[in-house]
């Protein structure tokens, strides 16, 4: 894993944090419903489990890279298996599926085991390989994806720790957590084919996003695949405790959201935001609720604080690699900005830009070079003003609320959840730039460019 090759070929930087955080999530709260004894049994357990992860989900992408590196090429689009020569291709697939295996010589297994990890190669190889090739094939292609991402997986993880203990899984557990983690595998999986369209789009891959175009794609994740991901989740928790953990989780869940409930009051936002990135949900699966199930764990048994240990080993060491990057960074002298591929518009989109222009002022009496300038802007223009991160929106409406009430209330959440500074003002200008479908800021002044 130190090897940056392998690194970048296996994707192991990009998917490990979200794919082994959420097995993670399924394999402690297996534990806490099975009674799962922590050592040797769970120790074992999960060190195996980490060793599986690592091999099978590696082999996934790497063989999907693999078979796009054709449709990367044309798109321009980096791909790690490009640059490898086929022997070496080979080797790191045939060591992936090589890790992955291994541990389930030891690991406790029926043939429901077996079969669910022949599933899960098998999904993969469905998706990637000619001429199945369900990649390209609209809404099978999200359905596969979510299954060998997180339904398969999470079935695997729960079922064996269960054999682990001697105990039978419960049907209601068994169900509520293959809904949740289809669901949760899916959306996932349209965020990334609306990131990726534009490549899409260039190398002539069909996807639901090329086809239907991104609105297509918001409409089916906040309609369908977020309330049944989150009815499901709900049922998952309500199996594994009742009812300390949702109410646990709603509380955090509610934390996390008091910026969209305040911009709801102060600028009549919708209440539930969504974007093709890291959502609040997810910020309580990665961060949050393993947390909370440990500590379910160490009230009943204190043998498993050695697992909260573990668990925030690695968290450590991102923090302390994050802190010595700052410092180095910190010290190097500035260099001039690279110049990089200009994006290609967007064939759905009107044929009038919107652009934003963001100043510390308006109307400044020593910059009529700005208002002659925006003047003969040929664009939907929306000036923004107030400071070097605007403050104001182009109807003269502060970005939080005109109530100083409540601008008071947005200071003190901040304090009181040790928020980084203007947290509330970042998210309601993303909503403003994201409503009006800015697709370029225009700033003045470098300082005001930094903030936005």
């Amino acid at each position: 894993m130190s090897d940056p090759t392998v690194i970048s070929a296996s994707r192991i930087d990009q998917w490990w944090t979200p794919k082994a955080t959420n097995l993670l999530v399924v394999l402690y709260a297996s534990i806490v419903v099975s009674a799962l004894p922590p050592y040797p049994e769970a120790l074992s357990l999960l060190m195996l489990s980490f060793v599986t992860i690592l091999g099978i989900a590696s082999f996934g992408h790497l063989l999907n890279d693999w078979n796009d590196i054709a449709a990367d090429l044309r798109a321009g689009k980096r791909n790690r298996m490009a640059g490898l020569r086929p022997g070496a291709r080979w080797l790191l697939l045939l060591a992936a599926l090589a890790i992955g295996l291994l541990p389930w010589t030891t690991l406790p297994m029926t043939a429901q085991s077996a079969q669910l990890l022949v599933l899960e190669f098998a999904l993969f190889i469905a998706y990637s390989l000619p001429p199945v090739r369900l990649k390209e094939r609209g809404l099978w292609a999200a359905i596969t994806d979510g299954a060998y991402a997180c339904a398969v997986p999470g079935l695997l993880a729960s079922y064996t720790v269960f054999l682990a203990a001697g105990e039978t899984m419960p049907p209601a557990l068994l169900a509520a957590l293959f809904l949740w983690q289809l669901s949760l595998g899916v959306r996932h999986y349209l965020n990334h084919l609306a990131i990726d369209r534009r490549n899409d789009l260039a190398s002539g891959t069909t996807t639901l996003a090329t086809l239907r175009g991104n609105r297509f794609i918001h409409s089916l994740v906040r309609r369908l695949m977020l309330p049944l991901e989150f009815l499901a989740f709900m049922a998952f928790l309500l199996i594994v405790d009742r009812p300390v953990l949702p109410a646990a989780v709603a509380v955090a869940f509610l934390l996390l959201s008091a910026v969209n409930i305040v911009l709801t009051v102060g600028r009549h936002y919708p209440l539930i935001v969504y974007r093709f990135s890291t959502s609040n949900l997810d910020r309580v699966y990665h961060g949050f609720l393993p947390l909370a199930l440990l500590a379910l764990l160490i009230a009943r048994d204190l043998r498993f604080t050695w697992l909260l240990l573990l668990h925030l080993l690695p968290h450590a060491v991102s923090w302390l690699r994050a802190a010595g990057r700052s410092r180095r960074i910190a010290g190097m002298p500035v260099a001039g900005a690279r110049t990089g591929q200009p994006r290609l518009r967007d064939p759905a989109s009107s044929d009038r830009l919107s652009i934003a222009v963001a100043n510390i002022n308006k109307g400044k009496y020593t910059e009529t070079f700005v208002d002659e300038m925006v003047g003969r802007l040929n664009f939907d223009v929306h000036y923004l003003y107030g400071g070097e991160l605007p403050h104001v929106d182009d109807d003269d409406r502060h970005f939080l609320s005109n109530w100083p009430s409540l601008q008071l209330l947005i200071r003190y959440l901040e304090s009181a959840l040790r928020l980084e500074k203007h947290r509330f003002l970042r998210s309601s200008i993303a909503n403003y730039l994201q409503g009006k479908r800015v697709q370029l800021v225009l700033a003045q002044f470098g300082p005001v460019g930094v903030e936005m």
